[in-house]
């Protein structure tokens, strides 16, 4: 039995924190003794504990949002001696990676989820040969979720030979019947005949409301049908309510706990993230539904979307950009079903989360047979 402690600093729900309840949710129970240290009172709890009965969910009281702090690297060491992990596997937190290895963990695993542009010290001498040294002294593996992200930790000094690229998988959304969507859309105040375009994503800036506002500004005299229906939660929440309080065909929702039901009855599927995005749940999400995609040039959405195949792709932070796409696929349902064709077949051999889950476990599998000798 292989133990694995899983580190995560989220106190919300975000795409790693999901990412780790998929992937616990899959892990062999007969291969794999799983345990999870989370924030106390983080969202993610909850859903942690649905994942997986039999996990062991450690809520800690120190790493709240932050990557590095002297108290959880203190805490969570207390932690990792008493657990005894073979595998320690982080996200975003540097002291889980410090804590595993002066706790003397064999295999340090951490996942690189965005690909923000480097600063140009962080390219050079001396930044560069210290970033590669604490890369190879607090961890023993890197998984990156896109081919960006990857050049991304290359260009800091990350070397190439720890790196595995793992595109995130995501959960197949269910599928609801035309009964179903059409109570949802009632409950929305979306006629039948209206064309939703959906967007999920955190409220903030480097996900591009702002042109899905002006798209929607656009878009309001040009083609009054079309809806946007925008969930998630985040800083912005406010502003962008207040810049679109005179638009009657945006709306935003908040955090959803059900995502699926409104993604059912979406004719598309829009994500205007620019400059940081590595891969996204929720264009992968869209995809097991069979939804057309349109998608920014930005960061790993070329890994996902190829253009005029499964999506659409245009240029960030461009409003006109988004609404001559959306009237593109507004115009044309043969092209719609088309394109949500492909993304359906795209999603069920590349992006799910069972293949993710069966990546990460030969990673698992490898560390441990590397560290310990010995084979499962």
């Amino acid at each position: 039995m292989i133990k694995i402690l899983y580190i995560l600093t989220d106190t919300n729900v975000g795409g790693a924190g999901l990412l780790t309840v998929s992937l616990i949710r899959r892990l062999d129970s007969t291969a794999f003794d799983v345990s999870v240290a989370v924030p106390r009172g983080s969202a993610l709890v909850p859903l942690l504990r649905d994942a997986r009965a039999d996990a062991e969910i450690i809520e800690t009281l120190t790493g709240r949002d932050r990557s590095f702090e002297l108290a959880a690297i203190r805490e969570l060491k207390r932690i990792i001696k008493r657990v005894k992990p073979d595998i320690v596997h982080t996200n975003a937190s540097l002291s889980g990676r410090i804590a595993a290895v002066s706790a003397g963990v064999p295999s340090v695993i951490y996942t690189r989820h965005c690909a923000f542009a480097n600063k140009e010290y962080m390219m050079s001498y001396p930044a560069k040969i210290i970033n590669g040294f604490i890369s190879r002294r607090y961890s023993t593996r890197v998984i990156a979720t896109a081919d960006v992200a990857r050049e991304k930790l290359i260009e800091i000094g990350v070397p190439d030979d720890m790196i595995t690229v793992i595109v995130n998988g995501a959960e197949q959304f269910p599928t609801l019947d035309s009964r179903e969507c059409a109570v949802e859309r009632d409950r929305l105040g979306i006629a039948g005949d209206d064309f939703v375009v959906y967007t999920a994503a955190r409220l903030e800036e480097y996900k591009g409301y702002r042109y899905i506002i002006g798209a929607a500004r656009i878009l309001k005299e040009k083609c009054p049908c079309v809806r946007f229906v925008c969930i998630g939660d985040g800083s912005m929440r406010a502003e962008l309510e207040s810049l679109s309080v005179d638009l009657d065909n945006i709306m935003f929702l908040g955090f959803c706990g059900e995502p699926y039901r409104i993604c059912n009855i979406a004719d598309v599927c829009l994500s205007c993230s620019y400059g940081a995005e590595t891969t996204s749940l929720a264009i992968s999400e869209g995809m097991s539904l069979g939804k057309p995609q349109i998608v920014t040039r930005s960061g790993g959405y070329s890994q996902l979307i190829d253009d005029g195949v499964d999506g659409i792709c245009i240029e960030p932070q461009s409003a006109e950009a988004v609404a001559e796409s959306v009237i593109q696929l507004y115009n044309n349902e043969k092209l719609r079903r088309q394109l949500g064709n492909a993304a359906k077949e795209k999603y069920l051999s590349a992006l799910s989360a069972d293949r993710m889950a069966c990546d990460v476990t030969e990673i698992y599998l490898e560390e441990y047979k590397k560290h310990s000798g010995v084979s499962i």
